[in-house]
């Protein structure tokens, strides 16, 4: 589970731009130390309104475009003649990770992607980021969640029984670690964070946190939880 970012331990900057890794879902639990591995490999590019961050035909598979803060379009053609998919990204989604996760090798391709407000993003070298998912056991594992909260929202719809309520008790499960002889989410995630791995509205995942401090299953320890009653918040989740 990744720790509060400790601002003992890291220059202002530095600081800034490991709280902004931390908010991403696929980055969700992991340790303070991989964040600084993964930052050290990046770079944080500042883009105005209408900066082109990829002309059509440059990408290639070998950086990740990590959205930090902002709004960017991304340009996709179909396998239609004269056809695209357009999509608009906003903070926490990044191009280039799913192809990454599958293995795939990827050519020049007709995508582009422009920024639509003032933009931070994270370029990150793929063969870079490779070793450390070989390094850091949290960041595989963190990976292999993340793949698979996809997969589930991918199914989701197909299954009725998985709401996004039980969506969000399933993310919280794992996120529980033991400390010290209690079960703790620490940190607590963004609810904004959050509800973009569960398919959800931020004020849903606001409520169903409210409820299980009601009802006693969960209680606030700052800047995370602590996990009351676990047999409760599964048979909530399965």
């Amino acid at each position: 589970m990744a720790a509060a970012i400790d601002p003992s331990h890291a220059m202002p900057i530095e600081r800034e731009r490991l709280s902004l890794l931390q908010a991403f879902p696929w980055l969700v639990g992991v340790s303070v130390p991989t964040l600084v591995a993964i930052n050290a490999i990046s770079d944080h590019v500042a883009y105005a309104e209408g900066d082109s961050i990829v002309i059509d035909g440059q990408f290639d598979g070998t950086t990740l475009f990590a959205l930090a803060k902002g709004h960017a379009r991304l340009v996709k053609a179909t396998s239609r003649a004269g056809e695209f998919d357009v999509d608009e990204l906003t903070s926490g989604q990044t191009v280039g990770l799913t192809g990454l996760l599958a293995d795939e090798t990827l050519g020049s391709l007709p995508l582009s992607l422009m920024a639509t407000a003032p933009s931070d993003f994270f370029l990150i070298d793929c063969g870079a980021f490779r070793e450390c998912i070989d390094t850091h056991d949290d960041l595989a594992k963190a990976l292999l969640r993340h793949a698979a909260r996809q997969w589930q929202q991918a199914v989701a719809p197909q299954d009725g029984r998985i709401d996004g309520e039980r969506r969000i008790h399933r993310l919280l499960i794992d996120l529980v670690v033991r400390r010290n002889g209690n079960h703790v989410i620490d940190p607590m995630p963004r609810h904004s964070t959050m509800a973009e791995q569960c398919g959800v509205a931020d004020r849903e995942v606001a409520a169903v946190v409210a409820r299980l401090i009601d009802s006693g299953i969960v209680k606030r320890d700052y800047p995370g939880l602590v996990v009351e009653d676990l047999s409760r918040l599964r048979s909530l989740a399965y």
